[in-house]
Formats: C-alpha cells, structure tokens, sequence
C-alpha cells in the first residue's frame, strides 16, 4: 500500500513539474513575442533607413539644383499672393521683407498657378517659392516691338525641401535646426556666467555686412582665454575668460549652436527695426507687426510691459503676446536684430531683454519653433553679469 501511494505522488509530482514547465516555456514564448511586437524588426528599420537616405538625397539634390540656379539667374523667395489683369496678366508675389513682384511670363509649368476660371489655385496661394528669373526681350503685347520683361525660368514649391529627422526640424533648405540651441556673444564673462559645455558645441558665427546690415554666416570654433576680471580680481589676477573667434576681421556679431547653415549664407535684415518700442509704439517687420503694450507713470517709469505680434500663419490670423515683463530698473527691451535665420518667411529676433541695468541678457526668438497658434518662441537666452 505505501509502495502503491509512493508511486502516485511521484507521478503527480512529475505531471506537476511538467506542468509548470509547459506554463514556464508558455511565458517565455509569449514574452518573446510581445518582445518582438514591441520592437521594429531588422528588415522595417533598414527600409526606413533608406527612405531617410533617399528623402536626404533628394534633399540634397534640390539644394544643389537651387544653388546651380542662383549661379545663372536673379534669385528671390516670395510667396503667391494674387493674379490681376491689365495689358497683360500678372502673377503677383511678395516676398520676406514685404517687396512686391509682378511677373507676366512664367516659363516653368511645374505647377498650376492658376484654377480654371484664371484665379489664383488656393493650393499655392500665400505659399512660398524660390523664383528664378532673368531680364529677356518679348513682343507679349504684340506690338511689334520686343521690350524687356523679368522671365520666370524656375519656381520650386519652398515646402518641396523641407524634410524632417530624429532631432532636427527643417523648414528650408538652408538650415537645420536642432531641438536644444544654444547662444553666446564673444565677449568676457565671470566663468560663473559660462556653460561648461560650450567648447564641445559646434558653433556659427553671425557676421555682420556694415554696407546693408545683413549678417553671413560662418562656421567657427571658440577660442577661450583667462583675463582680468575688475570686479573681482586682485591685482594681477585672472578669473574672467574671454571668449573670441580666431581668423576673422571682427567678432560676429552672434554665436548660435544647435543650428546648422551652410557656409557664407547670408541672411538679410529686416527694414524697420527699432531700438526699442514703449507702451503704445509699434513697428513692421514684413508682413508682420509688433507693438508695445504696458504703463507709463509721469516720470517715464514702465510697468506691466507687453510685446505684441500680429501676422498670419497658414492662412489664420495669428496675435501672440511673446514676451512680458512687471517692471523695469533703469533698463529697457532691446531690439538687436531681425532677420529670416530659419527662412520660413517669418522674423526671428535678437533682443537684450534685461530688465536691470546690472547685466544683459541677450536672447534669441526663433519663428519656425513656435506653435501653431504662435509666430514667435524664445529658444536661447544668457545672462552677462559683466567681468
């Protein structure tokens, strides 16, 4: 009898050890599977990868075709904004900086400029393009006589090179912008003002053109020294550092990391820009306006101070409170520069928007970060506390 019972627990014992390791092997299969559901497979991440090569070649190849063509012709970014119709029929574009442009020849049919009635295609109205055009001698009146017309001989759609990657976001393609960016002026700092990162960066330098108060923009490595700091240092002492580029006439007049242009790109002011707005003021940047808001008390002091950008954005109409400030002491927001370092069409901002006299706090408003419903984001700031 006990043999007889000794047998039974053996075997329920090995059906239970069976039964575990089938459950056992049941887990181990089901979380392979959820493991490899979970994971893209080798063959899907390599055909991504190429489409991402491909998309890159493409790019490059735009960018290319569109550098060859600013060899040859009259190049301009504008955006379509309307046809009308006199002596001739004109399709009318505006471009960045808020100038007008007619052309009535337009030898690049890519694209459909016009609906069926000869209005303007709602599918490229306000939409961007680079236009390439030349001065060429036609009889479009039919007069007899041939007088010289600007000529469109290649318009490419802007959104056509835009493409977008892990970490970057592109919206031209003449800059890539990534998602953390950095700003430095080259100037002396206390070491405690200075980002310890700063020499791993890569870095442009933002040149000014004194003839017409463009920038170019060059590639450049900082260059670090030890210098007297006069607010702290002890005769003979060196705490401060200076920060400076090597191999150019003069300092930039802004370094930015985390954004990527080519070499000797040279991105143009925006006319109109003031020094400074107070409550009330205004001032028109493109297509663009920014006004002041806040209080004056009778001795000039301002409170509860607003800036304002009005303008419209894919077709909406777009007003954005982009910085504020309580008060100020014995300081006032500084407009440095303007201009289309992202070139989607929009102004980014340079300002010093300290608001005490004691330091400056440089910072740069970049267009192509802002949100939907935004025209503007502060992406980059520093503080200088002077040395």
């Amino acid at each position: 009898m006990k043999k007889t019972i000794s047998i039974i627990l053996l075997a329920v014992s090995l059906i239970a050890c069976q039964t575990n390791k089938s459950k056992n092997d049941q887990e181990a299969k089901t979380l392979q599977l959820e493991e490899k559901i979970s994971q893209p497979s080798t063959e899907k991440v390599i055909e991504q990868q190429k489409k991402t090569n491909l998309q890159e070649e493409e790019n490059e190849v735009r960018i290319s075709q569109i550098e060859k063509l600013k060899t040859t012709y009259t190049h301009i970014r504008a955006k379509f904004i309307s046809t009308d119709e006199g002596d001739l029929f004109y399709y009318n574009f505006k471009d960045e900086k808020g100038k007008d442009y007619s052309f009535s020849y337009v030898k690049d049919e890519s694209y459909d400029l016009l609906d069926p009635g000869l209005g303007i295609n709602p599918k490229y109205k306000n939409k961007y393009f680079d236009i390439f055009y030349q001065v060429e001698k036609h009889d479009l009146l039919r007069w007899g006589t041939k007088q010289d017309y600007d000529v469109v001989i290649k318009m490419i759609l802007v959104e056509e090179v835009n493409f977008t990657e892990d970490g970057f976001t592109s919206k031209t393609p003449n800059s890539r912008i990534l998602d953390s960016i950095s700003i430095i002026l080259p100037t002396s700092y206390n070491s405690a003002d200075l980002d310890s990162t700063i020499e791993s960066k890569t870095w442009v330098g933002l040149f000014s053109n004194v003839n017409d108060n463009s920038v170019t923009c060059y590639k450049t490595k900082l260059k670090m020294k030890p210098v007297h700091s006069p607010m702290v240092d002890e005769e003979g002492e060196m705490s401060g550092i200076k920060i400076y580029c090597e191999g150019y006439a003069n300092d930039p007049m802004l370094l930015i990391a985390g954004i990527e242009i080519p070499e000797n790109i040279k991105i143009d002011s925006y006319k109109g820009l003031k020094n400074r707005l107070l409550p009330g003021e205004s001032m028109q940047l493109g297509d663009n306006t920014i006004k002041a808001l806040g209080t004056m008390d009778e001795y000039d002091r301002v409170s509860d101070y607003k800036l304002l950008i009005t303008g419209f954005k894919n077709g909406t109409g777009i007003k954005q409170v982009f910085l504020e400030q309580d008060h100020f002491d014995d300081s006032m927001i500084q407009f440095i520069w303007a201009g289309d370092i992202d070139k989607d069409g929009f102004p980014d901002l340079f300002l010093d928007i300290s608001h005490k006299y004691s330091f400056s706090n440089p910072a740069l408003f970049l267009s192509s970060k802002a949100g939907d419903n935004e025209l503007l984001k502060l992406v980059a700031e520093i503080i200088l506390s002077g040395c």
